[in-house]
């Protein structure tokens, strides 16, 4: 009889342990999974102004041509813009003179994307009627590489997506 109340007494005590264990198993996991979807939420942060903006007409020189500085625009876009399709980095600064066109209802925003498509640079928002003349670069980059440049169009005051064009071109 005392066996039996011994064997019944641990079998308690484990099935109780047992218990114990899948309610903490089960808590930390549930904590887990929150966290997890807390930390993974993208929250979109609006891009500032760019401060190095500068908001007149941008003469067209014959540095800016040899650059390779076009008008990009297709039917169907909703803005347009200008830059240079060479891009120089020296001094861990992009020349691109990013310019929005004056007649745009759009904010511009360009970042400048490595072949492993890590942001190497990126201006603010330019406001229509701006230009920007260099980006900042961070990492190492050299003549030849593949950059993508993506420009991404905002309605005014609302942030909200007026459209993205990628160009593909190299460092010179």
């Amino acid at each position: 009889m005392n066996n039996t109340k011994n064997i019944d007494n641990i079998q308690k005590r484990l099935i109780k342990s047992l218990i114990i264990i899948a309610i903490v198993s089960f808590i930390t996991m549930i904590f887990s999974v929150l966290g997890y979807v807390k930390s993974s939420k993208n929250e979109f942060i609006k891009p500032e102004f760019d401060n190095k903006a500068i908001a007149k007409e941008l003469e067209i020189t014959d540095e800016l041509k040899e650059l390779g500085y076009n008008e990009f625009y297709q039917e169907g876009m909703s803005y347009k813009f200008s830059m240079c399709g060479k891009v120089n980095i020296e001094n861990k600064k992009a020349t691109v003179y990013f310019t929005n066109d004056t007649n745009n209802e759009t904010w511009l925003k360009l970042r400048i994307i490595d072949r492993n498509n890590n942001i190497i640079g990126e201006t603010g928002i330019v406001r229509p009627g701006e230009y920007v003349e260099n980006v900042d670069i961070k990492g190492n980059t050299k003549s030849g590489d593949k950059i993508t440049l993506k420009i991404m169009g905002y309605v005014p005051e609302k942030y909200t997506s007026a459209g993205a064009v990628s160009v593909n071109t190299i460092i010179n």
